[in-house]
């Protein structure tokens, strides 16, 4: 903490200049082309600047996610301070696991089913998906905003860590339609067209539509597989306005994406996983089938058996504002339903010996109203209620092939890889999840001075779960049905005190809590065949500052926080039996308290009207309590003290824009990126690789830098952009796939891609 102390009064102590420097200037004059543009997030649930809201928040606006090419979660994560990632692919091209300052889901697989972190879409949360987290496109976005820390008065449901809040672009009174084509590496290619049309100068339609195909990054050389981790992706969204009276709106809006993949986009390591020496032994050969292991190898594996990875999204969101004068009321209609289906050669080599099945359904609804005051009063304030309902449904199955031995070829050594049963299930279930959550919220912030203000609110939360474990049957064997239910309740409270030294250097000071509820262990081999865990609650301290200087061509926010949480939720996976693979157990258990502690820094500067320089830092100190028990794949081990899954000590971002009007009808910009993440751990068996003995590659993700390159040109209507992702090409993986399999633990390979898009827009 001293590290991070130590910067973070470094930038304070520039603070008095910069103020001194903003009060002579008294209020802000109007923005011209040569000062940096005012940013709007909704954090609070309004309309404020960035610089208002006492939130630690990376914003990226329409023209920043299209010159940077953002297109999915990890190009907005990349650049975003404290924010971490892990994009294993195991769910689909899109898959990926997110975390905040540390908080996550501390999973050693697909066990977890709330979410750490919120995430919302046009105000509805869209956080319960069949794929764990969703990770939608980009195309037609507003704004996206990253929260960092716990947002349970506006947010709640889960939003221990912070949220992930995206506002996409409404329907308008002015005829607009885009149509673009892309072509890039790796068999890529795909179009989008965007059309709004004013039917009626009160009622207008807004529909999006994006396609985008590839061969995908790894080919399989066995020919009874599936030829490569390729895709097709189709996204799509409708959306309306009605204007129904001049204080009466209504704004709908209805997404569809289906995709449609092969296999998993990552290659063998031939570092052997717990779960595989477990059952295979610890003296078992990884089968490479010729191939060499990553990093040498990045392309290719050898997989017999057909695979694939399909999810579908329908979403729909119903938005109804009134406006009071002094106040408006406002209601949030929302329903998400998702689905993921699954085929996996489970021992990723050419023998069809162990696949696995899933088919996972979820379908979240849920209906709030909210209260809310005009600003620039005394008094702000607002109140809300909420009703939800998540249902994950999922079946699975692990079955045997029809392979159950392998010859290496160098020695001629032939081993019995799984008992001669084809067909037979391992482990086969249907289980079922339901959370209703009823909540009730509000804030009110007392403007006391000009100067001074004070806000205090809360959210009472109480959330039901049900569990039921049906159709189980392992090694062949059927076992009863479960059922569990728990009610959990919890009132999280938030604390601001803010100063407004002049109209753009803000100070503030923040006491936050978030919670996530506890759930339901269901296992026929528990002692307890239902086995309750505790709700995950953290406390969050955060005092900063957010400033613009230089007559609005400089921008410099910061924050420094410190958070403990109790009952950290981690999911476990043992044998009770250690010599009956039949036994195995996974279940979520409270992991005692772990602590983050840090420093977010994000910096924009404008020293000449084209240029636009940009810079982030994050330093994380995230850490066990004490865990001295904690169980991966029936290995007790003591993680007090060791580092959190997906923490990254150090991440930063910085970037430089060249953008150039030269004419009424010719632009042009470039933008080149650099992105740094420390080393870090995936999941809970690469925190225990150290102390179990286990090599560090490629338990530990290895530190990276990441060059990206975009560049455009404007021409009248017409607009051609470009971007390179990995220009230098470094070798770099953001976390592991730790499941069983006979060739090791799996990364995904990050290659240079390229992509050129040509766009022309009629307006």
């Amino acid at each position: 903490m001293r590290t991070c102390a130590t910067i973070f009064l470094g930038v304070l102590a520039t603070a008095p200049a910069i103020c001194a420097a903003q009060a002579e200037g008294g209020e802000p004059a109007e923005r011209d082309s040569g000062q940096l543009a005012e940013i709007v997030v909704t954090a609070q649930r309004r309309e404020e600047s960035l610089q208002n809201v006492p939130i630690s928040i990376s914003a990226f606006t329409a023209s920043d996610l299209e010159k940077s090419n953002i297109t999915q979660a990890r190009d907005y994560l990349m650049m975003s301070p404290n924010v971490s990632f892990s994009d294993d692919g195991q769910t689909g091209n899109r898959s990926i696991r997110i975390s905040i300052r540390g908080v996550s889901n501390v999973s050693l697989g697909e066990i977890a089913s709330p979410n750490a972190l919120g995430y919302y879409i046009d105000e509805f949360n869209v956080g319960s998906v069949a794929s764990n987290t969703i990770n939608p496109g980009l195309l037609d976005v507003e704004r996206v905003e990253v929260l960092r820390g716990p947002q349970g008065t506006y947010f709640g449901r889960n939003s221990t860590g912070g949220a992930i809040n995206i506002t996409t672009k409404l329907p308008d009174r002015h005829w607009f339609a885009e149509l673009g084509g892309k072509v890039g590496n790796f068999g890529t290619w795909g179009g989008h067209g965007i059309v709004n049309v004013p039917l009626s100068d009160t009622f207008f339609l807004r529909g999006v539509l994006n396609y985008e195909s590839s061969t995908g990054l790894v080919k399989n050389i066995i020919p009874t597989g599936t030829p490569n981790s390729g895709y097709d992706q189709t996204d799509a969204r409708l959306s309306a306005r009605w204007l129904i009276t001049d204080n009466f709106t209504a704004d709908f809006s209805y997404s569809y994406s289906n995709d449609t993949e092969g296999f998993d986009g990552d290659v063998n390591t031939g570092v052997l996983d717990l779960d595989t020496m477990s059952i295979e032994g610890p003296t078992f050969r990884p089968i490479s089938d010729g191939l060499p292991y990553y990093p040498q190898n990045q392309r290719l594996v050898a997989h017999g058996t057909p695979e694939w990875n399909r999810n579908g999204l329908q979403l729909a969101n119903l938005r109804l504002t009134y406006d009071f004068g002094g106040f408006t009321l406002k209601s949030i209609t929302g329903q998400i339903r998702t689905r993921n289906s699954r085929m996996f050669d489970q021992d990723v080599v050419s023998p069809d010996t162990i696949n696995r099945r899933n088919e996972w359904h979820a379908d979240s609804t849920s209906q709030e109203f909210r209260l809310q005051s005009k600003s620039g009063n005394a008094l702000d304030w607002v109140v809300g209620a909420l009703y939800a309902r998540d249902k994950n449904e999922r079946y699975n199955r692990i079955y045997l092939g029809t392979e159950f031995t392998y010859t290496y070829p160098d020695t001629g050594e032939t081993v019995g890889l799984a008992p001669p049963f084809p067909d037979l299930a391992i482990n086969e279930n249907n289980s079922s999840f339901t959370n209703k959550s009823a909540a009730l919220y509000g804030e009110v912030t007392w403007h006391f001075t000009d100067a001074w203000a004070f806000t205090a609110g809360g959210r009472y939360t109480h959330d039901k779960i049900d569990n039921t474990l049906t159709g189980l049957i392992a090694f062949g064997s059927p076992q009863p049905d479960l059922a569990g239910s728990s009610s959990f309740n919890d009132f999280s409270p938030r604390a601001v005190l803010t100063y407004k030294l002049s109209p753009d250097v803000n100070f503030y000071a923040s006491i936050a809590r978030g919670y996530k509820a506890g759930g339901n262990n269901l296992n026929g081999s528990l002692p307890q065949h239902v086995r309750p865990f505790a709700p995950e609650k953290a406390w969050n301290y955060e005092v900063g500052f957010k400033s613009e200087f230089w007559d609005h061509r400089a921008l410099l926010n910061g924050s420094v926080f410190y958070m403990k949480w109790s009952d950290l939720q981690s999911d476990v996976i043992y044998l009770i039996d250690p010599t009956d693979i039949s036994s195995a157990v996974s279940l979520t258990e409270s992991a005692a308290n772990a602590t983050s502690k840090g420093i977010d820094l994000e910096a924009r500067f404008r020293p000449i009207e084209p240029l636009t320089l940009g810079f982030t830092l994050g330093y994380l100190d995230a850490t066990f309590g004490k865990f001295p028990n904690a169980v991966v794949y029936s290995n007790e081990v003591d993680l007090s003290g060791r580092q959190l899954p997906q923490s990254p000590r150090w991440t930063g971002n910085a970037s430089a824009e060249w953008s150039k009007e030269v004419s009424d009808s010719f632009s042009w910009y470039a933008r080149f990126e650099e992105s740094f993440r420390s080393k870090s751990f995936s999941n809970l068996q690469a925190v225990a690789a150290a102390p179990l003995g286990l090599p560090q590659f490629p338990y530990q993700s290895p530190s990276f830098a990441v060059s990206n390159l975009s560049a455009g040109v404007n021409v009248g209507d017409l607009t051609i952009r470009g971007s390179i992702d990995n220009l230098f090409d470094k070798q770099y993986y953001t976390g592991t796939g730790d499941h069983f399999g006979f060739a090791g633990v799996r990364v995904r390979p990050h290659p240079r891609m390229w992509l050129i898009e040509a766009i022309y827009r009629m307006r």
